[in-house]
């Protein structure tokens, strides 16, 4: 990922309400204000892969795990960045630069297919 990439307003993207969890349709939400339109199974999906408790929510924990490096030194590297985040009326996917933005969307998609291919 990007230097400017971090879980911290990924999740953000997604949590909007400032909950500390999302639940699909959260995830839904936040795909289409990115420009991708998944389905609500492929939604369900993604967020039965990474919910660890079994409480059909991800927290931002469970969430940046599928954007973790399996090396422990990158995984580490973004789990650390600090938010970007300015309070201000601004796009969603305003909080990266836009080169993230495409590769954030892109990894969005690639979740999405993965996880459809797969069930």
């Amino acid at each position: 990922m990007k230097h400017d990439f971090n879980t911290t307003d990924a999740f953000g993207v997604f949590d909007q309400r400032r909950y500390g969890s999302i639940t699909s349709f959260d995830l839904r939400d936040g795909l289409n204000a990115i420009g991708i339109f998944a389905s609500q199974q492929e939604c369900e999906l993604f967020v039965t892969r990474y919910d660890t408790n079994g409480d059909k929510r991800l927290t931002q924990f469970e969430f940046s795990k599928a954007f973790e490096a399996t090396d422990n030194y990158y995984a580490s590297m973004v789990i650390r960045r600090p938010s970007n985040y300015v309070p201000r009326p601004i796009r969603r996917e305003d909080v990266f630069l836009p080169g993230t933005v495409v590769e954030f969307v892109s990894m969005m998609r690639t979740h999405l297919r993965v996880e459809s291919a797969a069930e």
